[in-house]
């Protein structure tokens, strides 16, 4: 621009562009100074001589300022690069996440009869076999897991959501009276689910923790 003739950008412009850049400003404010100094100007045109002097200045300064660009072209390359190196582990990671969660496959509780055993207890009803949660509270709880899982983006919610889970309904505050069917109160062995719920947390753990990890030259 000072060779061709073209007006001369002001320094607080330059300031401005470089800081845009995420560099530091002060190389450059001293190469506009070097510039600014060997500029042509009217009061400077003493002959060929100083007009050659000028332009080798100039040359000199265009030559710095080049490898400036250089320099911030190769950075901001290879910070693309890194983004697009991110995305790819990110996606690596969370298709291994799918491929290791765990099947939620429950068996069905085993209901049992209680006879009565006292006259303030005076009817028999059916009681889980064993610790258990109804089915319907797992249910809700599986779809919003599926839910969540669907999309990489809501993982850090499926991990806050298991990290507190709500609570489970237990089967065993149900008495099903005696004329009653089990089968019409389904119920899930609390072991299964709790289970299921550690081998889920641990999967997210995995993952966070290959998301964090340095980039590594091996193969995907």
């Amino acid at each position: 621009m000072a060779r061709d003739g073209a007006p001369f950008p002001q320094q607080s412009t330059l300031e401005a562009v470089v800081k845009a850049c995420g560099e530091n400003p002060k190389p450059w404010v001293d190469a506009w100074h070097r510039a600014s100094d060997a500029r042509l100007r009217p009061e400077r045109n003493g002959g060929s001589k100083a007009v050659q002097l000028q332009i080798d200045e100039l040359t000199k300064v265009v030559g710095q300022l080049v490898e400036q660009v250089a320099m911030l072209t190769a950075k901001q390359n290879a910070e693309d690069d890194e983004v697009q190196n991110q995305k790819a582990r990110g996606e690596r990671a969370y298709h291994r996440l799918l491929v290791n969660l765990p099947e939620a496959r429950f068996t069905a509780t085993t209901w049992v009869l209680r006879e009565p055993k006292s006259a303030t207890a005076p009817v028999a009803y059916w009681v889980p076999e064993q610790p258990a949660y109804e089915s319907s509270s797992v249910d809700t709880l599986l779809q919003m897991v599926a839910v969540l899982a669907a999309k990489q983006k809501s993982l850090p919610k499926l991990r806050t959501y298991l990290s507190s889970p709500p609570e489970l309904e237990a089967a065993e505050k149900l008495r099903i009276g005696i004329d009653d069917h089990p089968s019409n109160w389904p119920a899930v062995p609390r072991t299964e689910v709790d289970r299921y719920l550690t081998e889920m947390s641990e999967c997210l753990r995995r993952y966070f923790e290959e998301l964090a990890e340095r980039p590594s030259h091996e193969a995907p």
